[in-house]
């Protein structure tokens, strides 16, 4: 991601003028621009310099935006696996635990208790990894 800045200043007052604060007064004019991309003049002064360069700099930025699109499928998928095997295990320890109760054997409070600590533990973990992504694009 590019960041740049254009400034123009300073302009001085001439010694003979009948202003009251002779010197040096400045004025600024300042553009901030952000992106994967220059600034059109930026650009054609590359072109310029380097031919065919704006083309390696647009297929850079394309190649970024690819990038960070697989990157969010990815996290997409990841997330969905997630979430369909979270609901699978609950179901299953869930399953186990009332044919454990249907068949009178002990035991069923510890799949019940094991079951609230994995539920625990996924919630926690994706609480951790929400604050996570929180401060990294506040950043």
């Amino acid at each position: 991601m590019g960041i740049s800045a254009k400034h123009r200043s300073l302009s001085r007052v001439p010694a003979n003028s009948k202003a009251p604060n002779k010197g040096i007064v400045a004025a600024a004019h300042a553009q901030l621009r952000s992106g994967p991309l220059p600034d059109p003049e930026e650009l054609a002064g590359y072109e310029r310099l380097i031919p065919g360069s704006a083309d390696r700099i647009f297929k850079m930025a394309e190649k970024q935006q690819d990038h960070a699109i697989a990157m969010n499928l990815r996290d997409w998928r990841l997330k969905r696996t997630s979430a369909i095997s979270s609901t699978l295990l609950g179901l299953a320890a869930i399953g186990v635990a009332y044919y454990m109760v249907y068949t009178g054997q002990p035991g069923a409070s510890k799949v019940l208790y094991a079951l609230a600590a994995v539920v625990t533990a996924v919630i926690g973990g994706r609480t951790i990894m929400a604050r996570n992504r929180k401060s990294e694009s506040s950043n």
